[in-house]
């Protein structure tokens, strides 16, 4: 029992040390994602941390943004919320999901979305 407290209070720490390297101004995303970098990688700087996450940001950005242009250009594409696709992909990436898995989840959840907002809006002069 004293052997799982040491560790508990070790790992509290540890996590206290990295969120005190942080900026306070972190959006909750980038927290969480600078928080799993610092204590995965001993001896990480949060300057390396946060620019490993801009990069990602400003990549799922491009991604979602490209993919929303090529929709538009086809016609009958389903609307695509290039801004809510970043945002979703880079919640799912600061929870650990892999770039190109986070940036599919939140194609496929805003795809669900736009056919639920579809279904709704044919449905709704029916009633």
């Amino acid at each position: 029992a004293a052997s799982r407290a040491a560790a508990e209070f070790r790992r509290r720490r540890a996590r206290e040390r990295a969120a005190s390297l942080l900026p306070a101004d972190l959006d909750e995303d980038a927290r969480a994602y600078g928080l799993r970098r610092l204590l995965e990688r001993e001896g990480a700087s949060a300057d390396a941390v946060l620019a490993e996450w801009r990069d990602v940001s400003r990549t799922f950005a491009e991604r979602a943004e490209d993919l929303a242009a090529r929709r538009r250009a086809r016609s009958g594409g389903p609307a695509l919320d290039a801004g809510s696709v970043s945002r979703k992909a880079r919640t799912a990436f600061s929870k650990g999901a892999p770039v190109d898995g986070a940036f599919r989840e939140a194609v496929e959840k805003a795809d669900a979305a736009a056919r639920g907002s579809a279904i709704a809006a044919a449905v709704t002069p029916m009633l």
